[in-house]
């Protein structure tokens, strides 16, 4: 969820305590409908945040999910994917996180062309 909102899901928490104690004792976040992710996007990370590890998909489930199906044969851009995320992103160091974001992007794209 944070990767993809570039937010972090458990906000207002001062300590790891705090954050610990959402995770095991609230319900796991979502994608927010209004960020515009697929239903199939919203579904996979719902099913990868199930809490009950018995009701939760083992991964040759969680492989054959449609938008992973989907993406199998697509191809996409994933360094401006990151790129997209990491300029929703909000960091108290903006001047540094800019230069690393540019870097990264660099590697993310260099990586994305070269022949495997």
């Amino acid at each position: 969820v944070e990767l993809a909102t570039g937010q972090f899901p458990y906000k207002n928490c001062k300590t790891d305590f705090e954050v610990l104690t959402k995770v095991l004792q609230e319900d796991p976040p979502v994608l927010p409908l209004s960020m515009g992710f697929s239903l199939d996007f919203q579904s996979f990370v719902k099913d990868c945040l199930t809490k009950d590890h018995r009701k939760r998909p083992k991964y040759h489930q969680l492989l054959e999910h449609s938008f992973i199906r989907r993406y199998e044969v697509l191809e996409v851009d994933v360094a401006g994917w990151f790129q997209t995320v990491m300029e929703r992103t909000e960091s108290p160091r903006s001047s540094q996180c800019y230069s690393h974001q540019h870097m990264l992007h660099s590697l993310l794209s260099r990586a994305m062309m070269t022949p495997n």
